[in-house]
């Protein structure tokens, strides 16, 4: 009796749940609509941001344009003869009255405030993530990602651009408001040299990686280039975007740090403003900036044919059971290829005519042609991924069951 009470006493107990309840391993299911949920609110959150961004934007823009146009043009109004409404000419007399520069400031602070108020929206809508873990490069591996990106980036602005060559001239609007200005124009070059590659990164890289990348760095990658190609809404910049897209988020999936994207784009984008910014001081670099900017390209993309190994091996598939499904449908994503479509398909179809208007040639209709790719490349964004997803696990045969008698 002592013996079996003792053995009672120190009978070893029940393992304890060591694992807590949010902790518990996810089943496959369960990682499936996860990934889903993950892509539907950062894409749903994409698209917030750069709604309010817009809006809060274009507000301010209309609002400093109404009262500059109130005080510089209305006491004039006797004294102007125009024979229709001119954009240039209206400009023109904004510039002689001083007031461009309070335009284009508000226009610069608008685009900052629309940003901030953005990415708090964003952030809230993205939900949880797991940042990435931080890596550093050396000098020489930035040195040849910077040529990579040059690469991708001069190859995408030749194909965007193409009506250029034929000589065809094309504006998106923010031409016109820049043009006749001198140094009125800094606010919004600074925004696009400084301002533009912050935010965005934060954006299209940081808050969206960090909570894609768990699910599969390639799709992750695909997808942040993709989103920030619809985001410029056109397909002059589309091409450039995506490629230079791409590039950026594979960085920032093998670095995590995003000071290294944001460095990268804001070379790239002070880079191309570089003539635009000297041309404010009376300074032609036209020739020698093609020249270097051509040397640039080609290095990178002899850089870029290299290390395509390396380069592939970033884009790693998915290991989520029916991740190509949960990626491509549902709503966030569908809805903002839809939107983003739709306005490639609407600023194409205005730099269209403005460019037949002033040009008079059928050879402005090759934009039509790169709204079509730009369309195609779209649309078939899942078929170009689906060697992302996850590989076929294939059935291993059961052992037959042990025959105690022998028969």
């Amino acid at each position: 009796m002592e013996q079996t009470q003792f053995e009672v006493r120190t009978g070893a107990p029940e393992a304890p749940d060591l694992l807590p309840r949010e902790e518990e391993p996810q089943q496959p299911e369960d990682r499936t609509g996860g990934m889903k949920s993950a892509f539907n609110r950062t894409a749903l959150g994409l698209g917030a941001l750069y709604e309010i961004y817009q809006m809060i934007g274009s507000a301010l823009l209309a609002l400093a344009a109404v009262v500059a146009a109130i005080v510089a043009i209305v006491p004039r109004i006797d004294s102007i003869h125009l024979d229709r409404f001119d954009v240039s000419a209206v400009l023109s007399l904004l510039n002689e009255a001083g007031v461009m520069y309070w335009i284009l400031l508000a226009y610069a602070v608008g685009m900052v405030l629309g940003m901030v108020v953005g990415l708090i929206v964003m952030k809230l809508i993205r939900g949880k993530c797991e940042p990435i873990e931080k890596r550093s490069l050396s000098a020489s591996e930035f040195l040849l990602i910077a040529l990579m990106t040059f690469g991708v980036w001069g190859l995408g602005a030749v194909l965007g651009n193409l009506p250029a060559f034929f000589g065809v001239n094309e504006s998106l609007g923010l031409d016109q408001l820049l043009e006749g200005s001198t140094w009125e124009s800094w606010p919004v070059y600074l925004y696009t040299c400084i301002g533009a590659p912050l935010f965005e990164e934060l954006a299209c890289r940081k808050l969206l990686l960090d909570r894609l990348h768990p699910y599969g760095k390639g799709y992750a990658i695909a997808v942040s280039g993709l989103l920030f190609a619809l985001i410029h809404g056109n397909s002059a910049q589309f091409f450039l975007a995506l490629a230079t897209g791409l590039i950026l988020a594979a960085v920032y999936c093998r670095t995590g740090r995003v000071l290294y994207t944001i460095l990268l784009h804001a070379m790239i984008n002070t880079t191309a403003s570089l003539p635009e910014l000297l041309s404010l001081g009376n300074i032609d670099i036209d020739l020698g900036w093609n020249i270097v900017v051509g040397c640039l390209v080609v290095a990178g993309l002899v850089v870029l044919f290299l290390k395509r190994k390396d380069v592939k091996h970033v884009f790693a598939p998915s290991d989520v059971p029916g991740a190509h499904r949960a990626v491509w449908r549902n709503p966030g994503m569908l809805i903002f290829r839809i939107v983003g479509i739709a306005t490639i398909v609407f600023t194409d179809a205005l730099m269209l005519f403005s460019s037949l208007q002033v040009n008079g040639t059928p050879l402005c209709l090759v934009r039509l042609l790169l709204t079509a790719l730009a369309i195609l490349t779209v649309l078939l964004a899942p078929r170009l991924t689906r060697s992302l997803a996850p590989a076929p696990v294939e059935a291993t045969p059961a052992e037959p069951e042990p025959n105690p008698t022998g028969d």
